[in-house]
């Protein structure tokens, strides 16, 4: 299930985010509180986060879109075409 979400952030997505990325809970959560505009778009299976991404409000030549950040799938999940999933819906909020 694909789910659109403000400024979600669950212990999940701190996992996946720190996996990915490697950086620590402090700077995952420090990212949270200062982009108060940021979207979330995650991608569950059985209630589990498998797959993330985050969209922060941006212009481009006078033009409103999203700027796409940190977008991550678990090790296990990937090669499944999760993140494809997600990058269509995201594709469909510009």
């Amino acid at each position: 299930m694909v789910r659109f979400e403000y400024q979600a952030l669950s212990e999940q997505a701190v996992s996946l985010w720190h996996e990915a990325f490697g950086d620590n809970e402090d700077y995952i959560r420090f990212f949270h509180d200062t982009h108060s505009s940021c979207f979330c778009l995650m991608l569950t299976e059985d209630d589990e986060l498998v797959s993330a991404l985050y969209l922060i409000d941006g212009e481009l030549c006078s033009r409103q879109g999203y700027y796409l950040f940190a977008a991550a799938t678990f090790k296990n999940f990937r090669g499944k075409g999760y993140m494809a999933k997600l990058l269509e819906k995201a594709e469909s909020q510009s």
